[in-house]
């Protein structure tokens, strides 16, 4: 069985076709790292772009544990993935440019040490073509080249070394002399130790722990400090630190209540509210019974979540309401059947097309289903009211979810500032030493919590016109939901719109 998970929706869909036009059938596409917790596979395809919720050096040791073959699509100048590849055996990598033709020849012809030796060198620090590396190749083919040695040849004589054994040492001690060196002078920040991919995790740790200290006392290093056939990855090396992705670029949000509490209005409103700043958004209504995402926009039906099971196009089955917002929902009287790998799917392709992802999350789906997008949300938002009945069954209903909700925010939709009922009490009351009927005790951990007033005028209007309530003319949420976007995502005007 093979397993095609690349993390890009197109690279999948292309590369199980040619596959499949050449006699491979028995392939499954995979949209997320914990899948293979659950299922093996004898080969997997994949790379670092799968989203999930566990580590790759995690992921590499359990499919090594079960013997599973990994190729894996990198870059040659992405060291510590190439580091991990090593250290856990895997030997079929792709590098750019990367094709499905390629992926093929790659799955049929395995590649062996020897195929990447060159690159494991080179991250060692010993690449390039007038190094000593090379001698050891001219080295081991006169070896091969020699007359056989009998025991005889022994007799009489004090055991030596031979060439090639002393070579190997004078080999080790001068990279072990250059990177001590290289350190006292401080001319080589990100020195790599010969043997740093084979040691344990824990020495490993303490040699990171090592070189970070160092690179603090180190002055930055010029091209000029290397010789030219290191420039070339030096440069590119520079040029991809300074345009990585901005951790706050694009982001899940992810919203939910246990009662009904105006979550779906406030994930509309939100959406609404990044789509008029000009921030590529998508909206999803994972509540495939009422829809009600439906009734606060003037679309009609698509065909959108029904057919999401059918398709690896999903960004395409977004319903386009305004040039920067696509919304997920479908008409009432459409069946729609969502598996956790639908909603998983759905989720990660539309963050790598849009900036902002909102999840209006229904908390009647299965409970592995909730945990999972709780688990890959950015940031959770728990929408509760101000009545005390409200407040004291909520977090009880969260119970269950404890574990993904170690590091949420809290709307207090309708808001009034009452006694005894203000933001700040609400949550120190109601979310700390929350008493089970069992008599046990936990919290939910609260860092912020928002509010929005009660304008129940302005949202029936809304849906009365199916429009957004911060659309209708003298609305009073409007500030309200502006001050709850621009803490997750604070829009600047220069750049709003733009993607990299």
């Amino acid at each position: 069985m093979i397993a095609i998970a690349t993390g890009w929706d197109k690279l999948d869909a292309k590369t199980e076709e040619v596959f499949l036009a050449n006699g491979i059938e028995d392939i499954q596409v995979v949209h997320y790292r914990e899948f293979f917790l659950e299922q093996r596979f004898d080969t997997i395809v994949m790379s670092k772009n799968l989203v999930g919720h566990i580590e790759l050096e995690y992921l590499f040791l359990n499919l090594r544990e079960n013997n599973t073959r990994v190729i894996y699509l990198t870059n040659e100048s992405d060291k510590e993935e190439l580091k991990l590849c090593f250290m856990y055996g895997i030997y079929d990598l792709v590098f750019d440019p990367i094709t499905p033709e390629l992926i093929l020849k790659i799955y049929e012809t395995p590649k062996t040490f020897a195929d990447v030796k060159r690159t494991f060198l080179a991250i060692n620090g010993q690449g390039g073509e007038n190094t000593k590396a090379n001698d050891v190749d001219k080295l081991m083919k006169m070896n091969k080249n020699r007359a056989p040695i009998v025991q005889n040849d022994f007799e009489d004589f004090t055991p030596v070394k031979s060439d090639m054994e002393r070579f190997k040492e004078n080999l080790m001690e001068d990279v072990s002399q250059g990177i001590s060196a290289a350190n006292e002078e401080g001319k080589r920040v990100q020195s790599v130790d010969n043997n740093f991919i084979k040691r344990p995790q824990a020495y490993r740790e303490e040699e990171e722990e090592r070189y970070d200290q160092t690179s603090k006392e180190i002055s930055p290093l010029s091209e000029q400090d290397f010789p030219k056939d290191k420039r070339r990855i030096i440069k590119e090396t520079h040029i991809q630190s300074n345009y990585q992705v901005p951790h706050d670029y694009k982001k899940t949000i992810v919203l939910i209540s246990p009662e009904s509490t105006g979550k779906t209005t406030i994930a509309v409103n939100m959406a609404w509210y990044f789509n008029k700043k000009g921030i590529k958004t998508t909206l999803i209504d994972t509540d495939i019974k009422k829809k009600d995402v439906y009734y606060h926009f003037p679309i009609e039906a698509a065909g959108c979540l029904s057919k999401i099971g059918s398709t690896e196009e999903i960004y395409d089955l977004g319903i386009e309401v305004d040039r920067n917002l696509r919304v997920y929902t479908e008409y009432k009287d459409i069946n729609v059947e969502l598996g956790i790998y639908d909603l998983i799917k759905l989720v990660t392709s539309a963050k790598r097309s849009s900036q902002i992802v909102i999840v209006d999350l229904d908390y009647s789906l299965e409970q592995d289903i909730v945990r999972n997008i709780l688990e890959i949300a950015d940031n959770i938002l728990i929408v509760v009211d101000q009545k005390v009945t409200t407040l004291n069954r909520v977090p009880e209903e969260l119970y269950m979810y404890r574990e993904q909700l170690q590091n949420v925010d809290l709307i207090v939709n309708r808001y009034y500032n009452i006694k005894y009922l203000e933001k700040e009490r609400i949550a120190t009351t109601f979310f700390q030493n929350i008493e089970l009927y069992n008599g046990k005790f936990f919290d939910i951990n609260v860092n912020y919590v928002h509010t929005i007033f009660d304008d129940a005028r302005s949202v029936l209007q809304g849906l009365a016109d199916r429009m957004p309530t911060i659309q209708v003319r003298d609305n009073l949420l409007e500030k309200d939901i502006k001050s709850i976007c621009d803490r997750y995502y604070l829009v600047d005007s220069k750049n709003a719109g733009k993607m990299f």
